[in-house]
């Protein structure tokens, strides 16, 4: 059933991909004015930027021109996987731009950071033994190794996630849910859970893999890499809503 959990996530995407690409396109351009908008009244250029990241040397104005365009991206990132969910669970089709809800997406991306900080706190003494192994075992095997790390510590931050994070599909579709009833209303299939997961972690995996062997150049690299991270996170909030319909709501969508 794992399989088929992970295999139906994406699919939905490649069904709606006309629609997944329009509902995308408003919260990008809009994301992407605001963060201009927000370097040009700092007075910074993307190549102050780009000399600032190759050289580690950072000043007050590129440190906040950074954080603006994290909280846009993560503010941009909610708006479009809230209008995913509702695609979802209710066959609500958006337009150019799901729904504009300030509150909503505010409280989307507030959940969201938290359970990641949860997860990475909770994670750092496994991911701190895995660094351990790998300066123990030098440089023979490393790079097998390095990508057999990544892939578990990738997937069980996964599992954990999909399981802590149904109280996000909910918040989409207006219902109330706890993280404790995330937690529990999963617990019933977690092995599936945590197989699906690991799947749609295994292909991320490698496709970034084979980008990054393949001599693609800069920019062709680089928009593939973000289409690849645009696939994967629809696939994921999919996944989720999935889940959230079964486990929550009682019926399949599968």
């Amino acid at each position: 059933m794992s399989w088929k959990l992970a295999a139906i996530s994406l699919a939905m995407v490649w069904r709606n991909l006309a629609v997944a690409v329009r509902m995308s396109l408003g919260p990008a351009l809009a994301g992407l004015a605001v963060t201009v908008a927000g370097w040009v009244a700092l007075g910074v250029r993307p190549a102050d930027v780009t000399l600032a990241l190759a050289f580690g040397s950072m000043d007050g104005r590129i440190a906040v021109a950074l954080a603006l365009a994290a909280v846009v991206v993560m503010l941009t990132v909610a708006w479009v996987m809230i209008g995913w969910h509702r695609l979802v669970l209710q066959d609500e089709v958006p337009g150019f731009a799901p729904a504009f809800e300030p509150r909503l997406i505010g409280d989307y991306v507030l959940r969201s950071a938290l359970i990641s900080l949860l997860l990475l706190v909770l994670l750092f003494p496994v991911s701190a033994m895995g660094m351990q192994i790998l300066a123990m075992l030098g440089l023979g095997g490393l790079v097998l190794t390095r990508l057999a790390l990544a892939f578990a510590m990738t997937a069980l931050m996964a599992f954990l996630w999909l399981r802590l994070t149904l109280i996000l599909p909910a918040m989409a579709v207006g219902h109330k849910l706890t993280i404790g009833e995330s937690w529990a209303a999963t617990s019933g299939r977690a092995e599936e859970v945590l197989g699906a997961s690991s799947i749609l972690v295994g292909l991320d995996l490698v496709f970034s893999s084979i980008l990054d062997l393949a001599p693609l150049g800069l920019w062709p690299g680089l928009l593939l890499r973000i289409a690849l991270m645009w696939v994967m996170t629809l696939a994921g909030a999919g996944l989720l809503s999935l889940l959230y319909a079964e486990r929550v709501e009682g019926r399949r969508l599968y």
